[in-house]
């Protein structure tokens, strides 16, 4: 089994100049014939500091195996990053 993972941050806030942006499209991609596909992701609430995150396993041809989500204790992004990670 061969797993595969990346991550991208971007700041969020009500600055003017992040409101003009243009959306960026961002998609799944299928894993080779025969393989699935984990994809995960995760958010922090800036007020309460809570912390969770998800991810579905899809197939070669994008059927949904099997996802999760999980409420994590309360953290930085570093550490939900590396607790996910453990």
């Amino acid at each position: 089994m061969l797993i595969h993972g990346t991550s991208n941050t971007r700041p969020i806030g009500v600055e003017r100049q992040l409101m003009h942006e243009q959306p960026r499209l961002e998609g799944w991609t299928r894993p080779p014939e025969g393989w699935s596909k984990l994809n995960t992701d995760g958010a922090v609430s800036g007020g309460s500091g809570m912390t969770s995150c998800g991810g579905v396993i899809r197939g070669a041809e994008g059927q949904w195996i099997m996802g999760f989500t999980r409420r994590l204790r309360v953290c930085s992004p570093l550490e939900a990053k590396l607790f996910w990670d453990l």
